[in-house]
């Protein structure tokens, strides 16, 4: 598989642009494919509306805080479900195929290494 450059399919807010540049640089060394652009976007997406629902300001009947704890919460919820198939998550990471003895050198191997190094001193 080689190295594939993933192209944003729309715009993004402020927060959910932040994810795409963070998620698309950390792990785009030839292990997405094109099709996983939707994806990765779609989870930017439901980070931006988790940011956005999540700062709102409940007016006098805290009706806005409600709908906003409610949606905040869907928002995550979905979040979550597209971090998880981009091995975002500790538990999701030991799911991946991925042997640290065989892995090469570039950005994503290196990435992953340093995470389960990390995920193995919480372990303990």
């Amino acid at each position: 598989m080689g190295k594939v450059r993933l192209t944003q399919p729309g715009p993004l807010g402020e927060h959910g642009q932040a994810m795409w540049n963070k998620i698309r640089a950390d792990i785009q060394t030839g292990i997405l494919e094109k099709v996983d652009a939707f994806v990765l976007y779609s989870t930017c997406q439901w980070w931006d509306t988790f940011q956005q629902w999540s700062t709102m300001q409940a007016d006098e009947n805290q009706m806005v805080s409600y709908k906003a704890t409610c949606m905040a919460g869907t928002a995550y919820k979905h979040f979550m479900a597209g971090a998880v198939g981009f091995g975002l998550t500790p538990k999701s990471r030991k799911e991946l195929n991925y042997d640290p003895e065989e892995a090469g050198t570039d950005v994503f191997s290196t990435w992953m290494k340093d995470r389960m190094k990390i995920d193995q001193v919480k372990k303990k």
